[in-house]
């Protein structure tokens, strides 16, 4: 896929993401392995954007998975960040700040100049795990999404 600068539009630092909340702590092995596999089949996921994000940077080392995934352990458990019914089969709307802000790992300004297309971020609690997928705007509007 090579998108053109139509595809592109004009430069939005706008970001899609998904927060998933497991009531699981998987290894932090397991995430590094299932990034190290998604890149490895979508080579795409690993490219960075230049700062207007209206192209994709050439990769200085296609090997270089680091930034993909990130993840750090919090010693609190879920329901002192999250009000979670404790039934299974409640629905429930959660609000997303408080996913976002425990997301956040404090990357500045640098790291958004040039930030990777996705990105993986995982918190590990100590009932749950917060696991956060973000994609650059610009990558889904290349990919007609």
């Amino acid at each position: 896929m090579k998108p053109g600068p139509l595809d592109m539009g004009y430069a939005r630092p706008l970001e899609f993401t998904l927060s998933v909340v497991v009531r699981a702590i998987p290894s932090s092995l397991d995430f590094q392995f299932a990034a190290d596999t998604l890149v490895s089949q979508w080579p795409i996921l690993n490219l960075r954007m230049d700062p207007l994000k209206t192209k994709f940077l050439d990769p200085k080392d296609p090997g270089d998975l680091t930034g993909v995934w990130e993840g750090k352990v919090l010693k609190q458990e879920l329901s002192w960040i999250l009000h979670i019914s404790p039934e299974p089969d409640f629905a429930q709307l959660i609000e997303s700040e408080a996913l976002d802000k425990v997301l956040d790992f404090g990357h500045g300004i640098s790291h958004a100049w040039k930030q990777r297309v996705f990105s993986i971020r995982t918190v590990f609690l100590a009932d749950a795990c917060i696991i956060g997928f973000k994609f650059l705007q610009p990558f889904c509007d290349a990919n007609g999404n």
